[in-house]
């Protein structure tokens, strides 16, 4: 197979033509799909959500990003979005997204009782129940097998139900 050159590329961009790029002419079977957002057709999407099956990404223009403003007539509290509040583990992934109307302000109460909630159960392997706060018992989590469960709690637990097994707050 052989490549074209990046001005061949760009001439194909500009008559609405999709290419594929790769980053790596040895890699097999791997590449991104790219055309032109202007001349974008429901063809063309559906080409890349059906057959190349990828996340399909577009560049927004600054009317998409911030809009002229509500309606007239419509209150800003009616229109504005919702604020969002991002817990980012130690893992580099989104643990929690909490959303909050414009008009409401954030629990900074609620988001540090769920940052140390997440702490606890990634460090021993619980989970904790609604309205947990620190020191109240926690639910030994069910990926923990009932002999690992004796190792790790010894004194063993409350188990109202065969699946739930009731221990104090292990940090603690």
């Amino acid at each position: 197979m052989s490549f074209n050159t990046v001005e061949q590329a760009i001439a194909d961009i500009a008559a609405g033509k999709l290419i594929i790029v790769a980053d790596d002419e040895d890699r097999e079977n791997e590449g991104d799909l790219i055309c032109a957002a202007s001349l974008v057709t429901p063809e063309l999407i559906n080409f890349m959500a059906t057959r190349a099956r990828g996340m399909i990404c577009v560049a927004l223009t600054g009317y998409r990003v911030d809009p002229p403003g509500p309606p007239p007539g419509v209150p800003p509290a009616e229109h504005q979005p919702v604020r969002n509040v991002f817990v980012i583990g130690p893992d580099k992934k989104i643990s929690v997204v909490l959303a909050y109307p414009m008009t409401t302000g954030r629990n900074f109460d609620e988001i540090l009782r769920v940052i140390d909630s997440l702490q606890l159960t990634a460090t021993h392997k619980v989970a904790t129940p609604a309205q947990w706060q620190q020191g109240d018992d926690v639910i030994i989590a069910g990926s923990v097998s009932d002999e690992a469960a004796k190792e790790q709690y010894p004194d063993g637990w409350k188990s109202p139900k065969p699946y739930i097994r009731i221990v104090a707050d292990p940090s603690k």
